[in-house]
C-alpha cells in the first residue's frame, strides 16, 4: 500500500508539473510559466517595456499623471515580442493621483493601469489613441492597502529622475481570471516597479516598467488535473 501511495503521489507531482510547464495563451499573448531558459531567477510571469508619462509640476496635491508605453518581453531578458505577441501589440495606458511629494520622494493614489491588445501594430509612444486602441487585455488598480511610492532626484521640476513602484490589484480584462491569484503582499496580485528619468524635448518622462505576477492555469487544464486524479483514485479503489 505504501508503494501504491508512493506512485500515486509521483502520478500527482508529474501531472500537476505538466499542467503548470504548458504555454498559456490569452487572447494572443503568449507566456510559459515555468520558462527558466533564459532567466533562472524569473519563473512564471515578468513582463517589461517602456513607458511615457507627463511630469509633475511641483508639489501641490491632486496632480493626475497619465502616461502609456507598451510591452517588450515576457518572461525573456531581451525584447521577444515577436515570440509573446506574435502579430499583435500589447499596450497600455495609465492615469494617478499625487498625494504628496518633495524633491526626492512622492507617493500617488488611484492608480488605473489598463493593457490592451492590438492586432494592428501601430504605437507611438505618444498619447495619440494608438496605446488604447485595442481589446481591454488586462485591467489593473492600486491595492488600496498601499500607494504607488517611491524616490529620486529633482522630482517635480521637469528634470524627474527615479524610481517607483506599488502593488496592484486585478479588476478585469480577458487575462483577469489568469493572474487573480491575491499571492502578493496585502492580498494583491501582481507588483509594480518602473524607473523615469527626462525626455529631451518634452514635458514627458520616459522609462521602463516591470509587473510581475502568478500565473493562474487554464481551466480546461485544472479540469484535465482533476480527471486525471480521479482516474487513479478509482484504480487504487480497485486494486484495494
Amino acid at each position: 500500500m505504501k508503494f501504491t501511495n508512493l506512485l500515486a503521489g509521483a502520478a500527482l507531482m508529474f501531472a500537476s508539473t505538466a499542467v503548470i510547464a504548458s504555454p498559456m495563451n490569452i487572447g494572443g499573448v503568449v507566456w510559459d510559466p515555468d520558462t527558466e531558459t533564459n532567466l533562472p531567477s524569473i519563473k512564471d510571469f515578468a513582463m517589461h517595456g517602456s513607458i511615457f508619462e507627463t511630469a509633475l509640476e511641483g508639489f501641490t496635491p491632486g496632480q493626475i499623471i497619465t502616461g502609456q508605453g507598451k510591452a517588450e518581453r515576457i518572461n525573456f531578458s531581451t525584447n521577444n515580442e515577436s515570440s509573446f505577441c506574435p502579430g499583435c501589440e500589447l499596450t497600455f495606458t495609465f492615469s494617478m493621483e499625487l498625494v504628496n511629494a518633495s524633491l526626492t520622494d512622492f507617493a500617488f493614489k488611484d492608480l488605473a493601469l489598463n493593457f490592451y491588445i492590438d492586432t494592428s501594430p501601430d504605437f507611438t509612444g505618444s498619447d495619440d489613441g494608438t496605446s488604447d486602441d485595442g481589446v481591454l487585455w488586462l485591467s489593473l488598480a492600486l491595492n488600496p492597502a498601499n500607494f504607488l511610492t517611491g524616490g529620486g532626484t529633482n522630482i517635480g521640476t521637469g528634470s524627474d529622475i527615479g524610481t517607483g513602484g506599488g502593488v496592484l490589484d486585478v479588476i478585469g480584462g480577458l487575462a483577469m481570471g489568469h493572474f487573480d491569484s491575491n499571492g502578493e503582499l496585502f492580498g494583491g496580485d501582481m507588483v509594480l516597479s518602473s524607473s523615469f528619468q527626462p525626455l529631451p524635448g518634452t514635458n514627458l518622462l520616459s522609462g521602463t516598467f516591470d509587473l510581475t505576477g502568478k500565473s493562474i492555469p487554464e481551466p480546461a487544464s485544472l479540469a484535465l488535473l482533476g480527471l486525471g486524479l480521479l482516474g487513479m483514485a478509482g484504480a487504487r479503489r480497485r486494486k484495494a
